[in-house]
């Protein structure tokens, strides 16, 4: 997640939040360090997500990632353009978890 993407998405990245919770569903999550993104993590515990930060990886990015089960969704949104990009596919769905576990163990908390 990238404050970029807020700034063109900021009502699904709202109802997102919102519905995930309600749904009792929890994330791990791993964006860029900003202002934005240190006061959302601040919520962590209350909207059932970890957050950790790695600006080598996600600095100023338009990109965002959600793994599932067997599935990959990418979001790109910036200025011009907002594009949702859905992959069924257990092996796009896998190598994307492993991609995700490596960053995660190098991100900071």
């Amino acid at each position: 997640m990238s404050s970029k993407i807020i700034d063109f998405l900021p009502h699904f990245h709202e109802q997102f939040r919102k519905r995930r919770s309600e749904k009792n569903i929890f994330i791990r999550t791993i964006t860029e360090k900003t202002k934005v993104m240190e006061e959302i993590k601040k919520l962590d515990k209350k909207e059932l997500r970890e957050t950790r930060f790695n600006d080598a990886i996600l600095k100023e990015s338009e990109i965002l990632q959600y793994v599932l089960n067997d599935a990959l969704v990418v979001i790109r949104a910036n200025k011009k353009e907002q594009l949702g990009i859905y992959i069924e596919d257990k092996n796009f769905a896998q190598m994307y978890k492993n991609l995700f576990e490596i960053a995660w163990a190098i991100s900071e908390k």
